[in-house]
């Protein structure tokens, strides 16, 4: 398994152990986002900046409880349609 995945499977597991509401997977190197990801409904804050994915899943609807998403230093292509679905969200900085 990559290195960088890990570290973000590890970092997914911490919120869950701990019932945390943010989560920063900014700045390892991640080409796609973890499924596991989308697990985190109690999620308000996460920061998914400066890694190389070109695609957000479009699961991403599913963390309805995000106030705040970044998105920013990425290679995306396209956002999806679902990402509508967060009536939270406050917070979108997306820039390449």
């Amino acid at each position: 398994m990559n290195p960088n995945y890990q570290e973000a499977l590890d970092r997914i597991e911490e919120v869950k152990r701990n019932n945390l509401t943010e989560l920063n997977l900014s700045k390892i190197g991640l080409v796609k986002f973890p499924e596991e990801i989308f697990e985190l409904t109690s999620l308000t804050k996460l920061d998914v900046s400066w890694n190389q994915p070109t695609e957000i899943p479009e699961n991403i609807g599913d963390l309805t409880s995000l106030v705040s998403l970044r998105l920013s230093r990425n290679e995306l292509t396209t956002i999806p349609e679902s990402i509508g679905e967060l009536s939270n969200l406050e917070v979108l900085p997306h820039s390449k």
